[in-house]
């Protein structure tokens, strides 16, 4: 993909943060392919909605892989993506959660669907309405 947004999507499927292994782990080539298939999916969606779709994808055709070939359990989960602005378009990070992947696909849906408060705010934050008002006035409250 080539974008003019770079981005890291740290803990690809969710990083371990315990040694210990849970069960044999697929090829680590044939996650990592259906991570890629899940990022190249959607060639239109924004890069953010494709990093997660691919930590999901990599989650669920085995997750993360440590010595021994062993599948590592599910720790933390990140999408960080910069644009032109000197702040991050999105970054959200879920650590130490038995469902990291699943608890930040949760809180990218709700990030979402504020997007538009969150850049008023940086773009103008004088003029930007308080956060509970505009979340109330967007069914968010």
């Amino acid at each position: 993909i080539k974008a003019p947004t770079t981005a890291s999507a740290a803990a690809a499927a969710g990083a371990a943060t315990a040694p210990a292994a849970v069960s044999a782990a697929p090829p680590l080539s044939s996650i990592a392919a259906q991570m890629a298939a899940a990022l190249n999916k959607d060639v239109n969606a924004p890069l953010a909605t494709k990093l997660l779709a691919a930590l999901e994808a990599g989650r669920d055709s085995g997750g993360q892989v440590g010595l021994n070939a062993m599948r590592l359990p599910e720790r933390s989960a990140v999408v960080l993506v910069y644009g032109s602005e000197p702040f991050p378009v999105m970054d959200l990070r879920v650590d130490d959660h038995p469902d990291a992947v699943t608890e930040l696909r949760r809180i990218f849906d709700r990030f979402s669907r504020a997007d538009g408060y969150y850049r008023d705010r940086a773009e103008r934050p004088a003029s930007t309405q308080p956060q509970d008002r505009w979340m109330a006035e967007h069914g968010m409250s």
